[in-house]
């Protein structure tokens, strides 16, 4: 009567193989990165406006003298951003721009 065995050397092997590629992972994950507490930076965006038509009422009291007609504009976002992460949950912001 044969006998068989559930896995083989090769699969065995390959299950260690992984196991300790697992645990490779976990422990280098676990170990703690010692980050700033301030960070600084700057941020910046462009803003593109886009209108086409006519109006002269701008609400129901207001009207301008001559009506505006189709228009387009580009405008520029520049501001400092300050950080700040006293703990690992709680932290603010600060973000100063023109």
């Amino acid at each position: 009567m044969k006998t068989y065995k559930l896995f083989n050397q090769s699969t065995s092997q390959k299950i260690l193989l992984g196991l300790m590629l697992i645990f490779v992972t976990t422990t280098s994950y676990s170990q703690q990165i010692i980050q700033p507490k301030v960070w600084f930076g700057i941020s910046g965006a462009a803003n593109f406006n886009s209108y086409s038509g006519t109006t002269q009422t701008l609400n129901s009291t207001t009207k301008a003298p001559t009506a505006f007609h189709d228009g387009k504009s580009v405008g520029a976002y520049v501001a400092a951003l300050m950080e700040l992460t006293p703990s690992k949950v709680w932290g603010m912001r600060l973000n100063v721009g023109y």
